[in-house]
């Protein structure tokens, strides 16, 4: 009986895979499973001859979006983990108000359209609040994201605004204070919880990102709440998902959704590498069965 071998989806950036994934890497490797690094957009793969594909690192696709939609369709009839739909449907950050229809905590947001206008007083009655968070409809990384006071916008910054309307939808979201107090990351494999990280920013900033300056560390035991309505938002997507990090802000006893991470999420196996071994066991169940 052969070995099974799987893909570990990455970019060009990342050709030899990330730190995470050669962690969960070698986690599988005792399984006697082969996990190749694939480049995504590298027309030389024939996808076919996996056993399965795993979607991690392909931190790139949101500057080739709709080339990264074109390669989801062309493995759809594969087994592609998260599945083709799920990658699709999260792409957008649109999905936050999918989300918010069933009952989610997100902040205050308002889509703009490439058509609508920007009028930042109408926009500070709509949000609520004159600080608000600015990016694109399709971003990670905190990509071409930024903070900006509405009513005292600066000429450049609207510029940037309209810039960026006439490529894409754009964001704009109510800045959430609480950031400062720490961003949970919940992670989950199978919808079923895994473990934990609090993601702080740097200093004079609000992007907890490490390669912006933020910091993060494990929280072995975080509040049953908190967790409790991570499940719940796990469970709004509706389907099975290999993995899963559920982002957000607690205010008051409320987390409040910042983002729901299901194509290429870091998995801080750095900081909890007994995370590895469920997600291997996930895998097993899920994508290898």
């Amino acid at each position: 009986m052969r070995s099974k071998r799987i893909a570990f989806v990455t970019s060009r950036d990342f050709p030899n895979l990330t730190d995470d994934d050669r962690v969960a890497s070698r986690a599988l490797s005792f399984d006697g499973i082969e996990v190749v690094p694939t480049i995504w957009n590298d027309s030389s793969v024939d996808w076919f001859e996996f056993d399965a594909i795993i979607v991690r690192s392909c931190w790139d696709y949101y500057k080739h979006h709709e080339a990264f939609r074109i390669w989801i369709a062309s493995v759809k009839n594969l087994p592609v983990w998260n599945p083709p739909a799920v990658l699709r449907w999260n792409m957008e950050k649109r999905y936050l108000f999918d989300l918010e229809r069933k009952g989610v905590s997100i902040p205050r947001t308002i889509l703009l359209r490439e058509s609508d206008p920007f009028d930042p007083v109408q926009l500070c009655l709509q949000v609520g609040t004159n600080d608000v968070i600015i990016k694109p409809s399709i971003s990670a990384s905190a990509w071409k994201t930024w903070k900006s006071s509405l009513i005292h916008i600066s000429e450049t910054a609207m510029k940037r605004v309209d810039e960026m309307q006439s490529h894409s939808e754009v964001m704009i979201q109510e800045y959430m204070p609480e950031i400062a107090d720490g961003e949970w990351s919940l992670v989950f494999f199978g919808n079923v919880f895994s473990h934990a990280v609090r993601k702080y920013p740097g200093p004079n900033d609000f992007r907890v990102q490490k390669e912006l300056g933020g910091r993060y560390h494990a929280v072995p035991r975080p509040p049953e709440s908190i967790v409790r309505q991570a499940e719940e938002v796990v469970g709004a997507v509706g389907t099975m998902l290999l993995y899963a990090r559920v982002d957000g802000v607690v205010r008051g006893e409320k987390l409040i959704l910042m983002e729901l991470e299901l194509i290429e999420p870091q998995l801080f196996f750095d900081v909890q590498p007994d995370g590895a071994k469920m997600f291997g066991q996930q895998m097993h169940r899920l994508a290898l069965a």
